[in-house]
Formats: C-alpha cells, structure tokens, sequence
C-alpha cells in the first residue's frame, strides 16, 4: 500500500523560505501531514492535496517575522535590565564602603578622645544623607525594573498567544 502526497505551495521561491528556521518548520509541518496521511489509512491510488495560497503563506511570513523582531526587543530589554542590575550592584558596594569608611572613622575619633559631640552629629547626619541618597535611587532603579518585567511578561504571554495560534491554524490546515 502506497500513499501519494501531493503538496502545493504558492510563493516557495519567497526569500523568508530560505531561512533555515522557516526550512524547519516547513519539514516539520510536511512530516505532520505524513503521519496524518499513513494513520489515516487511505485506500491505494489516493492522492492527498494540500494548498497553501500565497496570502495564507505571507501571513505567516509576516507573523514569523513580527515573532523574530519581538524576540530582538526582548533581548534588548533583558541587556537594559542586566546593566541596571550591575549599576545596583556598584551602588551597593559603594555605599557599604562607605559606611565601613564612616564606621573606622567613628571608631579612629572614639580612640582618641578627642571627638566633640558636633563632628560626631555632623558625621551622622552626612552618613544619613548619603545612605537616603543612595535607597532612593536603589528603589527608582527596583520600580524600573518592576515595570520592565511586566513589559517583558505582557510581550510574552502575546508572543505565546500568536504562536498557538499558529499553530492551531496548521494542525486545522490538515
């Protein structure tokens, strides 16, 4: 028992065909409707026909493309989230040695007896300062992040959303 499978696209010739992404997945649909054809059993002699029109394959030409570009985006935003995480991380460091700097300097005038109630003020309200400073930037850049990691979830879930559609519109193509 034979089955012939006769498969027609219109626009093969297109140059998104020649990606070896779109050369894959072309394999994979062609497999598919393979195994559809041999589990469905036909009889002998009949012939399987499958066309898909140009505007159907420029859809998903497009669709394909308009996937690729968002995954650029989201590269791009994941590097912007990565360098702020090491600007946090810098901030971070500096403060913490700085208030190791304030801590020894405290302890150096304790030492020596000669600190005056005044200096030792003005030193907690610099160190207070500069410790505001830095928490509030530290928080600017935790919302920033926050709000790109929702960005980053809603563009996500749409790219999750038109790849199953996708890929109901092929497994309804067969």
């Amino acid at each position: 028992m034979r089955t012939l499978i006769e498969l027609t696209f219109h626009g093969i010739n297109d140059p998104l065909f020649k990606n070896i992404f779109m050369k894959k997945i072309f394999a994979c649909i062609l497999i598919c409707i393979t195994s559809v054809a041999y589990a469905q059993k036909p009889k002998q002699g009949v012939v399987m026909k499958m066309t898909i029109s140009q505007e159907r394959w420029d859809q998903l030409s497009t669709d394909y493309i308009q996937l690729q570009k968002q995954m650029e985006e989201l590269k791009t935003q994941q590097k912007k989230i990565e360098t702020m995480l090491q600007e946090l991380i810098s901030h971070d460091q500096k403060l913490r040695s700085f208030t190791g700097d304030l801590q020894n300097w405290e302890k150096q005038i304790d030492s020596t007896g000669t600190s005056t109630q005044s200096q030792l003020l003005q030193a907690t309200k610099q160190m207070q300062q500069t410790q505001s400073s830095f928490n509030t930037q530290y928080l600017q850049l935790q919302s920033h992040i926050q709000n790109e990691n929702r960005q980053y979830t809603a563009v996500s879930n749409i790219m999750k959303t038109k790849h199953e559609t996708v890929k109901n519109t092929i497994s309804n193509i067969r």
